[in-house]
């Protein structure tokens, strides 16, 4: 035998399933099966006899968390089993001061019923109360499932509970999936609070009240797990009547009554927001942003929400004057400051305040296209001389309101008024030059200018 024929036959000598384990850096035995059965590689030659050991080094490496299954176990009877968990501690205190809640479950139902807390050493109590309020109610109550958090694992409710045959489950450390329906109810109930909270903009300290209001809305809501009735019909054995619902934060009108009565002439009833609605006495609650208070009445009404007509179209004309301006003369008009034609035609002045024609405050009003008289707009009401003007004829009451507006800088130098008239430009300038409304500069090339002109009224 030579030298290279020992060499060859103690490399091709087949290596156990732990060193070729090892040679891969530490991949499962079932993937280097993959290989050799398939034939993906040359050179891998394994004793197909040899034992596959569980790796020490695998171990403390891969080793994770197993996953949960199905759940187990058989039906239960609504009171039977309740899932519990406890929500807490949120930074802002509730209206009433509370900073918890603690959340109970009912397995085969899937009723929800919450207590808030002010601190967490309360939830033993409020366990006590709930599953002594299951019993007066006629039900049985025989297990309690929770996590492992010491408002549930302490020595006074494991006595309590062992002393009612009360079984206490309690989930595997670090293992909040087991307490899943607890867990699930609680995300729910807080998505449906933050959006409510959102979308009626009322403060965050009122998180209490709609807590409450997703718990009792929930209740009545479609849940998968019992998908062909509610968990308020489980409960109560009756149908919900849902036709009292209102949106959290729905304005309220409540009937003020006691020593919140008002004077004879001031309203009977306020204006409030809607966050609740107790079932039993068929009350409403309502929040008081005056005082800050949430309070419970039973004389309230809803108003319902009224339908606006879409807006009526404003036709408006091509060139038409605008607001101030005033139509152009027609020709031989002003010539000698008369307009012939149309006083010939008996034709009234636009520009006179017609102190005899009545307003109908009923009549909706033009607002576009309508010339206005800035006189009449500082002084819509006529004063002593001019309601005496009432038992006057029309052409003798135009006679004694002279026409004395001039309507181009022109006609405003050669009044009589023109100081007052350069004075008042002047001013309105040096204004206009102040308040940076406008600077002069050069036209640019392509630009079309805005006409402008001064408007002459005296007020």
């Amino acid at each position: 035998m030579t030298h290279s024929d020992c060499a060859f036959n103690a490399t091709s000598s087949s290596q156990t399933w732990e060193t070729w384990h090892q040679r891969f850096g530490h991949v499962g035995y079932s993937g280097i099966k993959k290989l050799l059965d398939n034939k993906l590689v040359d050179g891998l030659q394994i004793d197909q006899n040899s034992p596959k050991p569980d790796c020490i080094a695998c171990t403390e490496a891969k080793l994770s968390e197993a996953p949960y299954g199905p759940a187990s176990g058989h039906p239960t009877k609504p009171g039977e089993l309740t899932h519990m968990d406890l929500w807490g501690k949120y930074d802002v205190a509730s209206i009433n001061g509370n900073q918890y809640y603690l959340l109970m479950v009912d397995d085969a139902a899937r009723y929800i019923t919450v207590k808030f807390l002010k601190t967490k050493d309360q939830a033993t109590q409020s366990i006590m109360n709930y599953m002594t309020h299951l019993k007066a109610q006629g039900k049985t109550p025989c297990a309690i499932h929770a996590d492992r958090g010491t408002e549930f694992v302490n020595e006074t409710l494991k006595e309590w509970c062992h002393s009612q045959g009360i079984e206490l489950q309690v989930t595997a450390p670090y293992s909040p999936s087991q307490n899943g329906v607890a867990e699930q109810m609680n995300r729910t109930l807080v998505e449906l609070a933050r959006a409510m909270i959102t979308a009626s903009d009322l403060p965050e300290f009122l998180w209490e009240a709609v807590v409450a209001h997703a718990v009792y809305l929930q209740n009545m809501s479609y849940t998968k797990p019992r998908a062909k009735e509610m968990p308020y019909q489980i409960w109560h054995d009756r149908k919900p009547n849902i036709l009292h619902l209102r949106e959290f934060g729905a304005p309220v009108w409540v009937l003020l009554q006691g020593q919140r009565i008002q004077r004879k002439m001031l309203p009977k009833s306020q204006r409030r927001a809607y966050v609740g609605y107790d079932e039993g006495s068929k009350l409403v609650k309502y929040y008081n942003a005056a005082t800050r208070n949430i309070l419970i009445l039973r004389n309230f009404r809803f108003l319902s929400p009224v339908e606006t007509a879409p807006p009526e179209e404003i036709a408006i004309k091509h060139n038409a004057p605008l607001e101030g301006e005033h139509d152009p003369p027609c020709e031989g008009e002003w010539e000698n400051g008369t307009c012939s034609a149309a006083q010939e035609n008996g034709a009234e002045n636009p520009r006179k305040r017609k102190a005899e024609a009545t307003i109908d405050m009923q009549e909706p009003q033009r607002t576009r296209g309508i010339r206005r008289d800035y006189r009449y707009l500082a002084d819509p009401f006529p004063d002593e001389k001019e309601a005496g003007m009432l038992s006057v004829a029309k052409e003798e009451a135009f006679a004694m309101i002279p026409g004395d507006d001039c309507h181009s800088l022109k006609e405003a130098r050669e009044s009589p008024e023109w100081p007052e008239w350069e004075r008042t430009i002047h001013t309105e300038l040096e204004q206009l030059r102040h308040m940076g409304t406008w600077k002069l500069v050069d036209k640019p090339v392509g630009a079309v200018p805005i006409n402008n002109k001064w408007v002459f009224a005296k007020k």
